[in-house]
């Protein structure tokens, strides 16, 4: 079986991003530098990827993370959100990470974050 260990996509649409559950097991994705907008929809097609441990989301044009935006992605170890234009977070945007231990939230417009948004990451090491 060939295994996908890194995969880099830049200036892409959100549509791409919908048929990346086609590839084989990345363990590192990075869709960084696009105009991203739908978080939920680039969390669900995260979703099929069983290996993923590492996802860099920044300097997209991401506002405000809903409602399940970032659920159910079991190995995921890495989450860089940093650099987008994100305003809100919904306190059930990040749910069932148990293996998360680095989330990067720098350079948003973030108020307030309490750190209880991760309390189904009993791993977690660094949220900047």
């Amino acid at each position: 079986m060939t295994c996908l260990v890194y995969l880099l996509f830049q200036t892409i649409s959100i549509y791409v991003t919908i048929y990346i559950y086609d590839l084989t097991y990345p363990q590192v994705l990075s869709i960084s530098k696009n105009r991203l907008e739908d978080a939920v929809s680039v969390g669900r097609a995260c979703e099929e990827l069983l290996s993923l441990k590492s996802l860099d989301l920044s300097q997209n044009s991401f506002k405000t993370l809903p409602e399940g935006s970032f659920v159910n992605l079991k190995t995921l170890q890495m989450l860089n959100l940093g650099s987008n234009s994100i305003q809100t977070v919904n306190p059930r945007s990040f749910t069932h990470l148990p293996a998360l231990r680095k989330v990067d939230l720098s350079g948003n417009e973030l108020r307030n974050f309490p750190k209880m948004f991760f309390d189904s990451s009993p791993l977690l090491e660094e949220l900047r």
